[in-house]
């Protein structure tokens, strides 16, 4: 059974909660955009910094990226390069939820960049069963690591 959320942070860009008992980060990104790398190092350091606290080990993560403006320019994607292979980092998995199917190629593509192993999800629902349960659809919502 799962519990009640609760609330670690809130800004104009991510909302973050624990949820199941405190094994689950919940990390939810608003459709506010990034203006900077300074904006994205502003709203993401707190996030970091919560999750830290709290500890990421034997903990899950899942990141709700479904609201995120879209964009592929090479600059902005820079800008987040660092807080986005730290937001999933030490966790015993993560997963990381798009809206779209090029959404979860655009994310796997910069994944595998990072080499990290989030498994990207277009469903909400597929990507809790993995995370707490560990089982994995076969259906067109997931998009695992590559193999490396």
């Amino acid at each position: 059974m799962s519990s009640a959320p609760r609330l670690l942070l809130e800004n104009a860009c991510y909302r973050v909660e624990v949820v199941d008992h405190d094994r689950l980060f919940l990390v939810t990104r608003s459709s506010v955009p990034f203006t900077s790398a300074f904006h994205v190092d502003a709203m993401c350091s707190p996030v970091q910094r919560a999750m830290d606290n709290l500890g990421r080990a034997g903990r899950f993560v899942l990141v709700d990226s479904r609201a995120a403006p879209a964009n592929n320019d090479p600059v902005y994607e820079s800008w987040f390069d660092h807080h986005r292979k730290r937001m999933i980092e030490d966790f015993v998995r993560a997963a990381v939820v798009v809206r779209s199917i090029v959404g979860a190629l655009h994310a796997r593509r910069l994944a595998d960049r990072h080499h990290n192993d989030a498994v990207v999800f277009t469903s909400m629902d597929e990507a809790r069963v993995w995370l707490t349960e560990g089982t994995q659809s076969t259906s067109t919502s997931t998009f695992p690591p590559r193999r490396r």
